[in-house]
């Protein structure tokens, strides 16, 4: 067990590596006419996070840096994905969504992860996981404390410690509602390592306070608080921009219903003071009409909400008496790698007065989404990224499904995924409220398939090594200079390509070339022929050993402390 002034000491250095790895992305946020440009070169506008009128039908959010890509793409932060179009410029390989595969022993805990958090801690070597646990029996009303905590040494098989806060139990405060536990690695201060932003009172609405703990047990005193705000509003941490964001609870659409506005800061206690409610009570809004509630406030952005691909209830029924889906019920997001992965509770219906009629559970199924600038998200599948049970009345997963904080956590070549859930009816007694795991192949979120190629646009790195992510008979990789033509030395016919092979890094060479380093900062091409196969991910690695400096999500064994893919020193 480390000392105090040793975990201070450790953490700064841990820090201190992180930031000076990353000091070449850092170089590329600066100053373009007024506008900051990303670590992948993406140039944000003067008007940031950007404005758009409150829609009143469903539709995607725009994309503008696939309409207007950087030229070149810079590639020196983390795996690159093929989510969507941003890297490619051509291909006649498809594009294939993947979806969890959730582990037989599930539920892997009686008690609802509603946010809350799941993460690896690589300091102390454990998975750790915050959620909302049973009632405690003889408190009064108000004090009814039940968010618990529970650890593992696998991510299968959790225990429950018993805490000093109230004997007996897992319980970790006196806060009864909503929470986010956020594992902030790259903080300096061990005293605020963890960070938690939880609902104070009980009921439809109320105030989020932070707190900061050293082990996300013993919490201290509250920081900071917002105004009163709706439920299901969640924080997040975006690294890329080094902005705390607030994911806000609102209506849109007509008839209103579900969606999302966006503050963001980069200090997380004055963004608590700047997040207050901008709408009356939701049950209102819908009573009446959205143009009388939706405040214009220069503090918040609107977001997104529904799009005109999501569906409603797969109960006729239920939908018929549940006219305000389908919708947004809440949206987490993580820095993954490269991107920001997005997480959201697709809501089907139906709405509180019809669930209670029909003594049924809320219908929300997990998707996913994707982004490059941490604003707007790319949704390339809206089919449920961990089945429902939907209809099941046995089934721990049959409704309510809502992901946690800190997915997805890397082990090994496999990604885990938490997510919360109810039995299908109200009332059905012990264990209706459970926790579930669902696995990924690492970078599986999407695929590009089949036989044929795929020509990236310009892309510039200043690392040495090539490593892909895919299966195939075969996979080759051909270098194209800036006029057009492969480099000498570089061709398929030079490379050692993957046969018959299946890795998540797998490093690629061209006979005796074994380094792009003379290539570094200068605009090139990759492409990519692939025989049977699918291709996940690509990578150039300053090291012989593949880390990204990608961001690892939740974290994971073996991975460094920082919450980046850097070496780790045995």
């Amino acid at each position: 067990m480390k000392t105090l002034p040793s975990l201070t000491r450790t953490l700064a250095g841990i820090v201190a590596l992180a930031l000076a790895v990353s000091c070449s992305q850092a170089a590329k946020e600066g100053e373009t006419s007024g506008r900051t440009v990303l670590y992948n070169g993406i140039e944000l506008p003067e008007t940031w996070p950007p404005r758009y009128p409150v829609p009143v039908e469903r539709k995607a959010m725009p994309l503008p840096y696939i309409d207007q890509k950087p030229d070149p793409i810079i590639i020196n932060v983390g795996r690159q994905l093929f989510v969507d179009d941003f890297l490619i410029e051509e291909t006649d390989l498809e594009r294939v969504c993947h979806h969890a595969k959730l582990y037989a022993g599930n539920p892997v805990i009686n008690g609802l992860t509603y946010s809350d958090g799941v993460w690896y801690d690589e300091l102390a070597g454990k998975f750790k996981m915050w959620y909302n646990g049973p009632r405690l029996p003889n408190r009064k009303k108000g004090d009814e404390s039940w968010n618990s905590y529970a650890e593992s040494d696998d991510g299968y098989h959790w225990y429950k410690p018993e805490l000093e806060f109230f004997p007996g139990t897992n319980v970790t405060n006196n806060l009864s509602g909503e929470q986010v536990v956020w594992l902030d690695k790259q903080e300096t201060d061990p005293a605020k390592r963890y960070k938690s932003v939880a609902g104070y009172t009980v009921g439809y609405g109320g105030s989020f306070i932070l707190q900061y703990s050293a082990d996300g047990i013993h919490w201290g005193p509250v920081e900071a608080a917002s105004g009163v705000i709706q439920d299901r509003s969640t924080m997040f941490y975006n690294p890329f921009t080094k902005k705390w964001v607030m994911s806000i609870r609102v209506c849109a659409l007509t008839p209103p219903t579900r969606a999302r506005a966006y503050v963001e800061d980069p200090d997380i206690e004055h963004l608590l003071t700047r997040v207050h409610s901008i709408q009356n009570e939701l049950d209102r809004v819908i009573r009446d009409s959205l143009e009388n509630y939706f405040i214009k406030d220069k503090e918040v952005a609107f977001w997104f909400t529904a799009d005109d691909q999501d569906t409603r209830h797969v109960n006729p029924v239920v939908a018929d008496l549940s006219p305000f889906a389908p919708a947004i019920y809440n949206f987490d997001a993580i820095a993954y790698e490269s991107i920001m992965l997005g997480e959201y509770a697709m809501y089907r219906g139906p709405e509180s007065d019809v669930m209670k009629k029909l003594k049924e559970w809320k219908l929300n199924e997990v998707g996913l989404g994707y982004s490059r600038d941490g604003f707007h998200f790319y949704r390339p599948d809206h089919t449920p990224f961990m089945d429902s049970a939907y209809g099941d009345t046995t089934a721990w997963n049959a409704a309510n499904m809502q992901v946690a904080a800190g997915n997805a956590l890397i082990v090994g070549d496999s990604l885990f995924f938490y997510v919360g859930a109810h039995k299908m009816k109200l009332g059905v007694g012990e264990g209706i409220e459970s926790t579930g795991l669902g696995t990924l192949r690492r970078d599986g979120f999407v695929s590009m398939d089949g036989s044929g190629t795929l020509l990236t646009s310009p892309v510039s790195f200043d690392g040495k090594y090539f490593f892909v992510n895919a299966e195939a008979k075969e996979l080759a990789v051909e270098l194209i200079g800036p006029d057009g033509q492969p480099v000498k030395g570089f061709t398929k016919e030079d490379c050692t390509a993957l046969k018959d092979g299946d890795s998540t890094k797998f490093r690629i060479t061209w006979g005796k070339n074994t380094s792009l380093s003379r290539f570094r900062n200068q605009p090139v091409r990759f492409k990519f022929y692939l025989t049977e196969g699918s291709l996940y991910a690509f990578w150039v690695s300053p090291w012989e050993t593949g880390e990204s400096r990608g961001y690892t999500g939740g974290g994971g064994p073996g991975l460094h402390p920082s919450g980046i893919d850097l070496p780790v020193r045995q």
